[in-house]
């Protein structure tokens, strides 16, 4: 993953048809260029690639990506659209520990086998035309729709879409710094979260209302708030069980009802 951030990276994929990443790791990595290139390539777009002491090569990459990981990519890209891109396969079983040691023999005895079994599966896809994503991946792509972007899920949890609705948008900024808050996450600038909001609904219109006569407050027109007490919003330590009264989930519980109540005035505590 390193390679897609730098200069020259992209130009060992001229000519290739396949790239295979063995073991992911983001570590340092520019990711905002690495979410460029990757959705440059899955989306077959033509694409300017530098190359050390030669002319850069323009064209479009045939190759396909193959990302082997332990954790699911945190990609930035405030569309979402890069979950989009990938078809996961997820994997349950480890063998740390029972490490086979003579796996690479095995496998090569079996070698015809496998790629009989390769072809029926390359013929299922090209009669079909497209990669069936498995139903226990669905929650992989959820997940690299929220890592891509914070405001996908604040999307998903506060704001409900209605065409006739308006909401303020100095409101709404204020709801997702408290999301940002009891998350985790660094508090962004609201022309940040504005761009990123519009950007996962580009229907999303903005405007200003004139009140008596004077320019009113910034609004948007296509959306509404949930409220604060909706129990969808609720956290996950009101779900009783055998541990709620444990000290530790106890002080994390008023930790959040603390900061709830700092950002939503409204928002009461459940009985």
């Amino acid at each position: 993953m390193d390679k897609f951030g730098k200069d020259f990276g992209l130009q060992v994929l001229i000519g290739k048809t396949a790239l295979i990443v063995p073991d992911a790791r983001q570590g340092r990595t520019n990711l905002t260029v690495v979410t460029e290139r990757l959705l440059n390539i899955s989306g077959e777009d033509p694409i300017a690639i530098s190359r050390k002491f030669k002319e850069d090569w323009d064209g479009m990459l045939k190759a396909r990506v193959m990302i082997m990981s332990n954790e699911v990519p945190r990609l930035p890209d405030p569309t979402g659209t890069i979950a989009t891109r990938f078809v996961p396969v997820r994997l349950f079983i480890s063998f740390l520990g029972r490490e086979d040691t003579a796996l690479k023999s095995k496998l090569r005895q079996e070698m015809p086998q496998i790629m009989n079994w390769a072809l029926q599966g390359l013929a299922r896809l090209n009669e079909r035309g497209f990669f069936l994503i498995p139903e226990d991946a669905r929650e992989t792509i959820q997940k690299i729709k929220h890592g891509a972007t914070p405001v996908f899920e604040f999307k998903e949890d506060h704001i409900i879409e209605d065409a006739k609705a308006t909401a303020m948008k100095q409101v709404v900024y204020e709801r997702f710094c408290g999301y940002l808050l009891s998350k985790g996450h660094e508090r962004t600038s609201e022309t940040r979260f504005s761009l990123d909001l519009q950007a996962l609904m580009p229907g999303l219109e903005e405007y200003r209302p004139r009140v008596n006569g004077k320019s009113g407050p910034r609004m948007w027109k296509g959306i509404r708030l949930r409220p604060a007490n909706d129990p969808t919003l609720l956290s996950r330590w009101d779900d009783a069980d055998a541990g709620w009264e444990h000290p530790e989930r106890t002080e994390a519980r008023e930790r959040w009802y603390d900061q709830m109540a700092s950002v939503f005035p409204d928002h009461r505590r459940p009985n």
